[in-house]
C-alpha cells in the first residue's frame, strides 16, 4: 500500500493526472462545441426553412394575384367580344325582320311556295292597348294590371343613414374589399 501511495504522489502520477484531465476536458469541450454547433446549424436551418416557406408563400400569393389579373383580363376580352357579337346579332336580326316585313307587304297575306321556301299565314289574336289604358284600369278594374315586387332604393337609404337618419331594418355595414391591380 505504501508503494501505491508513493506512486500516486509522485511527479509521474501527477503528470498522468494532468494528462487525463486535459484529455477529458478536450473531449468535453469537443462535445460541447459540437452540440452548440448542431444547435446553431439547427437554428440556421430553421431560419432558412422559414425563409423558404415565406418566399414560397409570397410566391404563391403573387402567382394567385397574377392569375386573378389574367382571368379578369380574359373575362373583359370575352365581354367585349360578346358586345361585338351582340351588335352583329342585333344587326342581322333587324335585317331579317326588315326582309320579313318586305315579303309580308309584297305578298299581302297570300301564300307563296317554291322548292326552296314556303310562306303561309295563320290567324292569331293579340291584345293591344293604348297609352291611356293604365289610367283607365287603375280607376275601373285593378285586376287588368300586374305589379312588380317593390325593391329598396339602396342609394337613397345609404344617403339617409349617412345623414344620421334612423331607418328600421336598415344599417350601414363596413366591408373590406380587396383590389388586385
Amino acid at each position: 500500500m505504501d508503494n501505491l501511495i508513493e506512486f500516486l504522489t509522485s511527479s509521474n502520477a501527477i503528470i498522468i493526472y494532468i494528462t487525463c484531465f486535459v484529455l477529458c476536458m478536450g473531449v468535453f469541450i469537443s462535445y460541447y462545441l459540437k452540440k452548440n454547433s448542431n444547435k446553431r446549424r439547427q437554428k440556421q436551418n430553421t431560419k432558412e426553412l422559414e425563409n423558404i416557406v415565406a418566399n414560397e408563400k409570397e410566391e404563391k400569393i403573387e402567382n394567385a394575384a397574377l392569375w386573378h389579373k389574367n382571368l379578369i383580363a380574359e373575362s373583359k376580352a370575352i365581354r367585349e367580344e360578346e358586345k361585338a357579337l351582340a351588335e352583329r346579332r342585333k344587326s342581322l336580326e333587324n335585317k331579317a325582320e326588315s326582309l320579313k316585313n318586305f315579303v309580308n307587304r309584297t305578298l299581302n297575306g297570300n301564300k307563296f311556295s317554291t322548292s326552296k321556301v314556303a310562306i303561309s299565314y295563320r290567324k292569331s289574336t293579340a291584345v293591344e292597348v293604348d297609352d291611356e289604358f293604365i289610367d283607365y284600369a287603375m280607376k275601373n278594374n285593378n285586376d287588368l294590371l300586374t305589379y312588380k315586387q317593390p325593391e329598396p332604393n339602396k342609394t337613397v337609404i345609404k344617403g339617409m343613414l349617412q345623414g344620421g337618419f334612423d331607418i328600421p331594418h336598415a344599417e350601414l355595414v363596413e366591408r373590406n374589399n380587396m383590389s388586385i391591380k
